[in-house]
């Protein structure tokens, strides 16, 4: 580009007195003020059909600055996303600005890098286009939940931190992030910068959300990044699978936060008792701690298969909680020692209990494992082949 030379406040006073519309209220940052803290700063060229276009960094008003020219009686703005390089579907395809400070609309978004480029109309012809500059607009600050966060309330308040110069702010809203660009804007008045999801919400229910400010001209700021907020899974709430929740590890890790347990015992043919399995046989390497029932149910499975090397049965208590399904989900185990010692303790929540005794997937020898009384809470290690009752659970 030739003939730059760097705009002085000589062009700031001309901008004002030929009409630079009034992008921000009173306390905002000016974009054309060289002493603001947004300033981006913009070039003046000596050819008159010529244009050059600055890069904006950081800015959350989507606001283009081009150079002025001089006798320019409207200016043209293209935006696009950095994979279009010729520009053939551009986001913003806007000739109705009158200055070269322009601020479309077209629901711009933080945090990504657009292409933009700008041409001036002398005369009754447009001139040459500039070549394209890159843009990025500040995130939102201050979101609330932050992203992936949980949260007990029903009525979640989504809030964000103050935006100046903000005459209200837009908020969209939905079940997936895919839906939120087209969902209907929820206009908020400044100074309020909260919303209240009016509708109650139920365990595991998600939404997805983003917000941009809008000045009192009409001057967006640029969409947040997209941020979701969960209701949290409480102790006897029914889980995805229609267990009841019975332990919330308080997050997410390993795939998995809460454990539900079945609603009610395994019955083969009303049959409510089943060996461990595998007398004399030992599996080896099972835990005991709370998360280690899917792992120790994989393993028993796999070492003694469709029947058990003693007692010559598939119904064997690992192999039946691994061949349950229930409420749609095949994924349930035979709880480890710990992980039945919680089921224990909220058995009044869970339900459907018997006074009687309970296996874990907890191997404690090649004869022996792990099963607790649900009459008194003891744990106790007895022979695998011995006929205890099985309650399964899932984790997610």
């Amino acid at each position: 580009m030739k003939g730059l030379i760097r705009t002085v406040p000589i062009l700031l006073a001309a901008l004002i007195l030929t009409g630079c519309p009034d992008m921000f209220v009173e306390g905002m940052n000016n974009p054309v003020d060289p002493e603001a803290d947004a300033y981006q700063g913009y070039e003046t060229v000596s050819n008159a059909d010529d244009i050059s276009s600055n890069s904006q960094r950081g800015a959350q008003w989507v606001i283009f600055t081009a150079s002025e020219v001089d006798g320019a009686t409207a200016y043209h703005l293209q935006v696009t996303t950095t994979g279009d390089g010729a520009f053939a579907a551009p986001i913003v395809d806007d000739a109705s600005f009158s200055t070269n400070v322009m601020a479309p609309t077209g629901n711009l978004i933080a945090n990504t890098t657009y292409r933009w480029r700008a041409r001036a109309q002398k005369g009754g012809a447009w001139g040459a286009w500039s070549e394209a500059a890159t843009a990025i607009f500040a995130d939102t600050a201050g979101m609330s939940p932050a992203d992936g966060a949980s949260t007990t309330d029903t009525t979640p308040t989504l809030s964000w931190d103050a935006v100046d110069g903000a005459d209200r702010y837009e908020v969209q809203i939905a079940e997936t992030a895919a839906g939120v660009p087209s969902a209907t804007p929820v206009t908020v008045n400044a100074p309020v910068r909260s919303y209240t999801w009016p509708t109650a919400l139920s365990a595991g229910d998600k939404l997805y959300w983003r917000v941009k400010a809008v000045a009192a001209g009409g001057t967006e700021g640029a969409y947040s990044s997209i941020a979701s907020v969960t209701k949290s899974y409480g102790i006897g709430d029914t889980g995805p699978a229609g267990g009841i929740v019975f332990y919330d590890k308080g997050s997410y890790s390993g795939g998995w936060r809460y454990l539900e347990a079945a609603p009610s015992d395994i019955d083969v043919s009303g049959d409510y008792t089943h060996v461990w399995g595998g007398y004399g046989t030992s599996v080896g390497g099972t835990g005991t701690a709370v998360g280690t029932g899917q792992a120790n149910t994989t393993a028993i499975v796999a070492k003694y298969g469709t029947s058990d090397p003693y007692n010559y049965t598939g119904n064997y208590a690992a192999r039946l909680c691994d061949q349950y399904s229930y409420g749609g989900y095949n994924d349930w185990f035979l709880p480890s020692k710990d992980e039945l010692n919680l089921m224990y303790q909220n058995r009044g929540v869970i339900g459907g209990f018997a006074a009687h005794y309970y296996w874990s997937s907890s191997e404690y020898r090649s004869s022996n494992a792990w099963y607790q009384y649900f009459y008194f809470g003891s744990q106790y290690y007895g022979l695998k082949s011995s006929n205890l009752r099985v309650r399964a659970c899932r984790a997610f």
